[in-house]
């Protein structure tokens, strides 16, 4: 699956996907990755690519969102300081 709006704010604000990956510094091919096969960036990479296009981070990757939603439903049961007592 495409990402559509990365692809169309890139070209928009006038940067080749080898540009805005030398600007983040990171490998062309993951900027790639992230247009061709809709992968998402880690989220402080994300919140950079945002700032650099001028466009709302949830925007690009709308499922950046729900990820941090799930993380935060998640609670500790036990602490066992050992396996063994587990």
């Amino acid at each position: 699956m495409v990402n559509t709006r990365l692809r169309a704010t890139l070209r928009a604000c006038g940067y080749t996907e080898s540009e805005l990956a030398s600007e983040l510094g990171v490998d062309a091919k993951t900027v790639q990755r992230w247009v061709t096969q809709d992968r998402t960036p880690h989220r402080s990479t994300a919140a950079k690519v945002a700032k650099l296009l001028d466009v709302p981070c949830a925007w690009l990757w709308p499922g950046l969102d729900e990820d941090a939603a799930g993380e935060s439903r998640q609670e500790v049961v036990a602490f066992y300081p050992h396996r063994a007592d587990t």
